[in-house]
């Protein structure tokens, strides 16, 4: 149901109705998450303003995305995550890019 709901509603209508139901929320991030559409993830965990779990969300993209290639592009690329707004917002951000600034 929440499958043909994510398909035929606005993304506000969507959210709106996801905000007021936590269970359904839950099961659509975790079937997303399953199926690996993670910035569809992300996008509803921003519009219901889980915004730490969405910059974790960005952050395994960032590592899923770069797994197999060269260092300095892994690093390139979990930069541009952790500078996102999402991953900003959360408290541990700062610690979170002084450790990755020190690995790279």
């Amino acid at each position: 149901m929440v499958l043909f709901l994510r398909q035929t509603l606005s993304r506000n209508k969507l959210v709106e109705l996801l905000a007021s139901r936590p269970s359904a929320s839950k099961h659509l991030i975790n079937y997303l998450t399953s199926i690996n559409e993670l910035s569809a993830v992300v996008d509803i965990l921003s519009g219901l303003g889980r915004y730490n779990e969405a910059g974790l969300v960005l952050y395994k993209q960032a590592l899923l995305a770069s797994k197999g290639t060269q260092l300095d592009s892994r690093a390139s690329r979990l930069k541009t995550v952790l500078s996102q707004s999402q991953m900003l917002r959360h408290p541990d951000a700062p610690y979170v890019i002084g450790k990755q600034d020190l690995k790279f």
